[in-house]
């Protein structure tokens, strides 16, 4: 007891339940330190040695107490490393912030922490309540549209899928490509800057391909698309709910349908569905729910519903579902070490 009788104070941290949940609800300023520190190019920076907060600020050109907040903020929560001496430098997490770093952690902190997206999540209880998309809700428009506007937004996560791709695209061709067999020309539906159709043409000479997508994806895909197969990539822009390009043999859609609720995955496969020939074949790339969903799982299925009202994963019954509806037969599917799943469809008889 005090002098004057009134009961100690406790702290609002007593016990560890308390200061877990604590430092959860912080998780937003722990994204928007790891977006700063990508936005000021540190990784890179301290690639070329340790440097103390001084010559570190100078490097950047920002205020030097601040950026010290910052990397204690960091460091605390294990990325970047501080000497004794008081030299920061890069350890194996912040590594993986350099934008040359294949897991493609830059780009997607790029793509998460932008100044449009943040916005987004503080419509999450509406979101909850309604069933409508938190983008909807914030800009009065689909996600879509709403990076159709916006130059920066679209060039981060146009960058962030570009290098998501480039890591599973390998694998994905030589997984795809004996169905391909026979095959004159493909359509890579949604596919971006043309990674995966562009390791499936390295694979088959003899086949040309159309890369589809958004026009002003379309437009930025040129300059990505390498010389050895830019003869065979015919580029085109337009609305994959309404129209794809006819007369193709087949028709890749790879991680695309997890963006859209239902009727929409339903009406992309659909327009591929009245393109393709008889004897085509529509194939399904996409990450399969098998279960309870893991912790990432479920925060991006959180960030699904906040986008787009809907999607995210998908189980097997689901998307034979959406097949059907679609008029298009499951005939076959792969698992891949990439924690996708081939699924291969032809017309319905």
């Amino acid at each position: 007891m005090t002098d004057r009788g009134e009961r100690p104070q406790l702290s609002i941290f007593d016990g560890s339940e308390s200061r877990t949940l604590a430092e959860i609800m912080l998780g937003h300023c722990l994204e928007q330190a790891i977006y700063t520190a990508v936005e000021l190019g540190i990784s890179e920076i301290l690639s070329g040695g340790p440097r103390d907060i001084k010559d570190l600020a100078t490097s950047i050109g920002c205020h030097q107490s601040s950026l010290k907040v910052l990397m204690n903020a960091l460091v605390q929560h294990g990325i970047y490393a501080e000497s004794a001496s008081g030299q920061f430098q890069n350890n194996a997490q912040s590594l993986l912030l350099r934008g040359s770093s294949a897991q493609a952690m830059s780009q997607r902190a790029a793509y998460y922490g932008a100044s449009r997206m943040w916005p987004i999540w503080g419509s999450l209880r509406n979101a909850v309540m309604s069933g409508d998309s938190g983008c909807a809700n914030v800009y009065q428009m689909s996600f879509y549209d709403l990076i159709l506007q916006d130059p920066e937004l679209r060039s981060k996560f146009s960058m962030y899928m570009h290098r998501i791709s480039s890591a599973s695209a390998t694998e994905l061709s030589n997984h795809i490509s004996p169905a391909l067999n026979g095959t004159r020309k493909i359509v890579d539906v949604g596919g971006g800057y043309g990674v995966l159709l562009t390791e499936l043409l390295r694979s088959h000479p003899s086949i040309s391909g159309i890369l589809f997508d958004l026009p002003p994806v379309a437009r930025a895909a040129e300059r990505y698309i390498p010389k050895d197969v830019r003869g065979r990539i015919e580029i085109v822009g337009g609305d994959m709910h309404t129209e794809v390009p006819h007369g193709a043999d087949a028709y890749i859609v790879s991680s695309v349908l997890s963006d859209w609720a239902d009727g929409d995955a339903v009406s992309i496969l659909s327009t591929c569905a009245q393109a393709m020939g008889d004897s085509g074949q529509a194939i399904v790339v996409e990450k399969l729910h098998t279960g309870q969903p893991s912790r990432h799982e479920s925060l991006m299925d959180l960030q699904m519903i906040l986008l787009f009202g809907a999607g995210g994963l998908r189980s097997r019954h689901d998307f034979e579902r959406l097949f059907t509806a679609a008029q298009l037969d499951l005939t076959k599917e792969t698992a891949t070490s990439t924690m996708t799943t081939i699924m291969h469809c032809a017309k319905a008889s």
